[in-house]
């Protein structure tokens, strides 16, 4: 473990660890379910990496490039507390349990609200 107080801030500034995501592509959650905190990274290169202190545990290609995740926890069948992981991309919602991809949603697609579609086109 790292003796710096800016762990996080080492982490996501440090160049070898070849981090290029937006701000909504970064999440902090204990993902294992071992109560320790993992700062999870989807990059711009569709790989999603997963750092425990200041150390790379897992690094895994996406199929998609990301424009979001959402770690949460979900009960499964046996009523037992599990981390889950959401990766937004493209028209997909893919859903990783104990990290490995299990689900695949599409999002459907929707008109557009016409009060938000004029504030739009006003500007």
């Amino acid at each position: 473990m790292s003796s710096s107080p800016n762990l996080l801030i080492d982490v996501i500034s440090n160049t070898v660890a070849g981090i290029k995501a937006f701000n909504q592509c970064i999440a902090l959650d204990d993902v294992q379910n071992d109560g320790n905190a993992r700062l999870i990274c989807a990059d711009m290169n569709n790989r999603l990496k997963i750092f425990k202190d200041d150390i790379l545990q897992f690094d895994t290609k996406i199929p998609v490039a990301p424009v979001g995740i959402v770690a949460f926890h979900a009960y499964d069948n046996n009523k037992a507390l599990v981390p889950l992981l959401a990766v937004a991309g493209n028209n997909f919602i893919y859903i990783y349990k104990n990290l490995k991809g299990t689900v695949r949603l599409p999002i459907p697609n929707q008109d557009m609200n016409t009060a938000e579609k004029a504030l739009y086109d006003h500007f």
